[in-house]
């Protein structure tokens, strides 16, 4: 007995060409193998592909099939062997790798490398601009107790994971809890910070919810007589003292629970696991002790975006806008105030969720490949806004990578347990389409059965995902289906790249393991699947392998 290559849709991508358009998946993508700077476990050359978006992909109806392979990084068409064209180096939407995750342009593989830029840059200007005794000792202890309070912020939907050798935050149960728990970013920086304007691009590219406490806030206050709460926080925000928490977490469960059901606005689709960012949220210990002691059993605090920026570039930003917002706090005497609260209140709750960090990675330093549950990203936001931009995507990748590798896994599992409810719902409808649909469809129609759901899905999951051994004469057998075999899929070598906030590429070694009445053997292939983010949550729209020497 051999080992085959592998069942043929297992080997290689199965593709659908429509109106000129290169269409995987119904989703437009086309993969072509190129160098990246995408994260790969263990280091050295990436080899997650790059994807292409091709104009004219998607969308309704039955396109007429042409069956083609990516085979070795080039498209062939009509099956193995046939006469190639290589895949274009360009296509109509997006091309690249992911986005530098940091401000550099120095390309690096390794995350702790990238990390360390980012960070780097942005805890200089942090320090610069905090103003906190590093030396006060009743302050140093205050940041420690509230860190060591804080301990359970994230809650307990989340834990350390790996997959292919790459650490990752597992969000699994995020998704499964019923209901689903929230994942929250804290937005904080000081007035005229930018924390808005980064917050509405973040919006847009990685269909997030955009939640700011001085909105809600400030929309409580305009109902006037109608809220209790109105005259409270007017002189709050005029004063630039700090609303009561109750008030605020009121205000913000509210509205978490009201914008997770609902569309998003620049196109109108739903996202699920979408990640909520909260603006100006936690501001000082209270905040801080209030959300711990009521929020992580309905929300995970996975992260902080805090935007550094020196008080003399604020207070200009500040009076540039009060030419235009209309904002009673939009003057330099409440910007000075807002700005001393921020940097004796604020500050040093920053600090103590960095302390959080830090004690989550030494808790768990073994297990966790030196990754914590809670990131805070100091940004230093002096810059430009496409600057700052630039420091804002390599972090909310980090949070984006999280979601696809937990889905990646996810995923392999439900391959290895067989799980095919799972397997289905975590790919996408049209790569799980049946090339004789059309056909059944229109034998329904002529009083013909159409074969049954679950059978078709067998058969499809069949045709993916088992390998296949040649066992004598009657040619070759699904591995995963015969009783007398059993197959393991081992994931190795991962590497992870994040397209545009919404697609993402994972590749790995897939080594699958195969015993056959006792005898063992097993085939490896370079293994990449595309991720889109849509309403379930993220869904694998496209696959493809090539074999390993």
């Amino acid at each position: 007995m051999r080992l085959s290559s592998l069942c043929l849709s297992a080997l290689v991508a199965t593709t659908t060409f429509r109106g000129g358009a290169v269409v995987v998946g119904g989703r437009g993508f086309v993969a072509a193998f190129a160098a990246s700077s995408s994260t790969r476990a263990g280091g050295g050359a990436p080899r997650c592909p790059t994807a292409i978006w091709a104009p004219g992909g998607g969308g309704g109806g039955k396109a007429s099939s042409v069956r083609a392979f990516v085979v070795d990084g080039r498209l062939r068409a009509g099956g193995l062997g046939t006469s190639s064209t290589s895949i274009p180096s360009r296509g109509g939407g997006f091309l690249g790798g992911p986005p530098v995750l940091r401000a550099s342009t120095q390309e690096s593989t390794d995350l702790s490398v990238e990390e360390e830029n980012v960070e780097a840059k942005a805890k200089a200007s942090a320090a610069d601009d905090d103003n906190v005794d590093d030396d006060d000792e009743e302050l140093r202890a205050e940041i420690l107790s509230a860190a060591h309070s804080s301990s359970s912020i994230t809650g307990p939907h989340t834990s350390i994971s790996s997959f292919g050798g790459l650490s990752y935050v597992d969000t699994s149960l995020l998704d499964a809890s019923v209901p689903k728990r929230h994942r929250v970013v804290f937005v904080l920086g000081g007035p005229g910070a930018g924390k808005g304007t980064q917050s509405d691009r973040i919006v847009d590219s990685y269909k997030c919810v955009h939640l700011s406490v001085g909105e809600l806030l400030r929309a409580e206050r305009q109902r006037g007589d109608d809220s209790p709460h109105a005259d409270l926080i007017e002189d709050a925000l005029v004063n630039g003292n700090i609303v009561p928490v109750e008030i605020s977490l009121e205000l913000l469960r509210n509205a978490m629970d009201d914008a997770a059901v609902a569309p998003h606005a620049s196109d109108l689709k739903k996202y699920g696991s979408r990640i909520f960012l909260v603006d100006g949220f936690p501001r000082n210990f209270d905040n801080l002790s209030g959300w711990t002691a009521n929020m992580p059993d309905a929300a995970s605090a996975i992260g902080v975006l805090c935007y550094d920026c020196p008080q003399d570039v604020l207070e200009q930003r500040i009076l540039t806008r009060a030419e235009t917002s209309g904002r009673s706090d939009d003057n330099l005497e409440s910007a000075r105030k807002r700005f001393r609260t921020f940097r004796e209140q604020t500050v040093p709750v920053v600090r103590a969720l960095e302390e959080v960090e830090r004690a989550q990675v030494k808790d768990e330093e073994e297990e966790s490949g030196g990754m914590s549950k809670m990131r805070v990203y100091r940004i230093a936001a002096e810059g430009t806004v496409d600057q700052v931009w630039d420091l804002t995507k390599g972090a909310m990748d980090k949070f984006v990578r999280d979601d696809v590798l937990t889905a990646s896994e996810r995923l392999i599992d439900a391959v290895n347990d067989m799980d095919l409810e799972s397997y289905g719902a975590l790919c996408d409808s049209n790569l799980l389409a049946d090339d004789d649909e059309e056909d059944e469809s229109s034998a329904s129609k002529g009083g013909g059965e159409v074969a049954d759901e679950a059978d078709r899905m067998e058969k499809i999951f069949y045709e993916y995902e088992a390998a296949r051994v040649d066992v004598g004469p009657d040619g070759p057998t699904d591995a995963i289906r015969t009783p007398t075999l059993t197959q393991t899929n081992v994931i190795e070598n991962a590497e992870v790249a994040v397209q545009d906030g919404t697609h993402a590429t994972v590749s790995y070694d897939r080594i699958m393991k195969l015993s056959v009445e006792g005898q063992e053997m097993e085939s490896s292939v370079r293994e990449t699947r595309v991720w889109e983010h849509q309403e379930r949550g993220w869904a694998c729209v496209h696959f493809y392998r090539t074999p390993l020497e």
